[in-house]
């Protein structure tokens, strides 16, 4: 047995003095390396070179030159397929949409490559991710680790994402760019031209009450709206039988789509109520299809589909699965230009939607609309829009919902955070978490909080990291979130008084501006707890005073309805 061994140990030391010599990129702020990407490289490929060379020089000291001649001599790294890469690697070019990578050593060479339009710069983004420590918490806080010296071997990684439209709707992706590319987000609420590639998105929402709006033609052609209760609805859903209503709105989004030519989907779908058509017309196509809304919703938006189809063959149409129409329809199909925006809304979130009793006819719908959808769109839910800075502990779900999503198909998910304004509990977090999440859910949700709080909040990390995981062990297997219902009620003044000592703690803790403002955002969770509980006990110890104090310094949106400005001018109810 020893022999054995001792031949093994010779074997492991001969293949280690035999293998690849340790190249170095750099080393004591010198560096032979070059980047090179190809003159006629894609915008998104360009910016990534010259973030690396930006990054690598924070990291390093080092400024690598930049160069678009492919035949640079000596150790470079390569951005972006072109002709070397192609003979380095003897693959075929990526197509451009395709947004899985490649990086991967050769010599002392390093490859990094994907599609043109995201996939390259994702890649680099990974690299510097991967092999350097950098991580893109917030729009104001990047880590970026400081090294003398970054040696390698042998490099040879690669990742395509797990869901290929990706929207984590929280602010932080309207309002910074940059952001949203450095974590991968590609689908957003508006279409964008910018330097990393773009972006996909859906135009519009609740869109046909738009097009046939009340104040144009209630009054004129009242049987345009919906029937419901025996009296027609101007504030209600259309009459989606009346040909005339068919008629108006494939002008309308035709009109749309020339008009606003950069989107991929455009939206045809029910107002955000529950006053749908009852007339005897509606009725008889519903029965057709199972005697579900969903029916004459997928019959109308398929015609206006196909009308779009004849004149924009690229384009898609979204309509939602939402509320009275989210259970599948029977006999009919989307048409493959038709994309169905699934929405759990009513679901509860303590618990994932495949494991909890009340998500039972949710996942039967998912299932359902899988089985009849070509390209399905997840509209989740992950924050309380009623109250967007009281704790919401949820974080245990997201990873496993996401997977529940991609194994039934879905081509897009849109994860619907805090998107008015940065704040709420724990936007932040939230925010970058589930952007790692939706390109891989495999992931532990855990590991990655603690290694955002760990690098967010400094050296009161350690009582934000004890906060967090009180409010997550509050959930029970008989504990139930909603996303418009007061969760208040399952904080017990014992875990509010226990919270606040841990977070007076984190406060203390706070040694510089930024991260006491960080923790003054975690700690109004409490204050409005209190508040929500005893408004009157809450202005008499002066915590009353200390929100609204927060809210004027920090401005959050306080739920979906009410903004910070509401908030000061009102008489603070929340």
């Amino acid at each position: 047995m020893g022999k054995v061994r001792f031949y093994i140990l010779t074997i492991v030391f001969l293949m280690i003095a035999c293998g690849v010599k340790a190249a170095t990129l750099f080393k004591n702020g010198h560096s032979d390396y070059t980047i090179v990407v190809a003159d006629g490289a894609s915008q998104s490929e360009k910016t990534a070179a010259n973030e690396l060379q930006a990054y690598i020089k924070r990291i390093s000291g080092v400024m690598l030159p930049v160069s678009n001649n492919l035949e640079t001599k000596g150790r470079c790294i390569i951005i972006g397929y072109n002709q070397r890469v192609a003979s380095m690697t003897k693959s075929s070019k990526p197509d451009n949409n395709d947004e899985t990578f490649v990086y991967k050593s050769f010599g002392d060479d390093i490859v990094i490559y994907g599609g043109a339009q995201r996939g390259t710069m994702y890649g680099v983004y990974s690299f510097l991710e991967r092999e350097f420590g950098v991580r893109w918490y917030t729009k104001d806080y990047t880590k970026v680790p400081v090294r003398k010296t970054w040696k390698f071997r042998t490099l040879n990684h690669s990742e395509k994402p797990a869901i290929k439209y990706r929207y984590t709707m929280y602010y932080a992706t309207a309002d910074d760019t940059e952001w949203s590319a450095h974590n991968k987000n590609n689908f957003y609420w508006n279409a964008r031209t910018n330097n990393y590639g773009g972006n996909e998105a859906c135009l519009g929402a609740h869109s046909i009450v738009e097009y046939i709006s009340e104040d144009r033609y209630f009054k004129s052609h009242p049987e345009y709206f919906a029937l419901h209760k025996g009296k027609r609805q101007g504030q209600g859903q259309r009459c989606l039988s009346n040909p005339n209503v068919l008629r108006l709105v494939t002008e309308g989004v035709l009109e749309t789509i020339s008009k606003n030519p950069d989107y991929m989907y455009y939206d045809v779908s029910q107002g955000d109520n529950q006053l749908y058509c009852e007339c005897d017309n509606c009725k008889r196509i519903e029965g057709r299809y199972g005697d579900r809304h969903s029916g004459i919703m997928i019959w109308f938006v398929n015609q206006v589909a196909d009308a779009v189809g004849k004149k924009y063959p690229n384009k898609r149409i979204c309509t939602f699965a939402y509320q009275y129409t989210r259970r599948a329809p029977e006999n009919i199909k989307p048409h493959k230009n038709v994309v169905v925006r699934l929405c759990d809304i009513e679901c509860c979130f303590a618990h994932s939607l495949e494991e909890c009793e009340h998500n039972r006819s949710f996942v039967n719908d998912l299932k359902e609309w899988s089985r009849i959808s070509s390209d399905l769109f997840i509209w989740d839910y992950v924050v309380n829009f009623g109250h967007y800075i009281a704790p919401y502990p949820n974080f245990s779900v997201l990873a496993k919902n996401i997977q529940t999503f991609k194994k039934y198909g879905a081509v897009t998910v849109l994860e619907q955070g805090q998107r008015q304004s940065y704040g709420g509990e724990f936007g932040d977090m939230k925010a970058w978490v589930i952007s790692k999440l939706l390109w891989n859910p495999y992931q532990d949700t855990d590991k990655l909080v603690k290694e955002f709080i760990k690098d967010y909040y400094g050296k009161a990390a350690p009582y934000i990291q004890k906060y967090y995981k009180m409010c997550q062990n509050v959930i029970t297997p008989n504990t139930h979130i909603y996303q418009d219902k007061d969760a208040s009620g399952i904080f017990s003044d014992s875990f509010i008084l226990n919270a606040r000592h841990v977070l007076d703690k984190a406060l203390a803790k706070a040694k510089t501006d930024d991260i006491r403002y960080r923790v003054e955002d975690v700690r109004a969770q409490m204050l409005y707890l209190q508040k929500r509980k005893s408004s009157v006990s809450s202005r008499i110890n002066g915590d009353k005073k200390e929100f609204r104090d927060y809210i004027k310094k920090h401005k959050p949106q306080i739920n979906e309805s009410q903004s910070y400005e509401d908030y000061m001018r009102g008489d603070n109810d929340i």
